[in-house]
């Protein structure tokens, strides 16, 4: 359970990091 938890949130990472840097590029 604890895996599955850590997984969903380094995913959460990556997806926040490249929406910022999509932004910041954009911008």
């Amino acid at each position: 359970m604890f895996a599955g938890k850590k997984a969903l949130f380094i995913s959460l990472l990556v997806i926040s990091a490249v929406l910022i840097s999509g932004g910041i590029t954009e911008a």
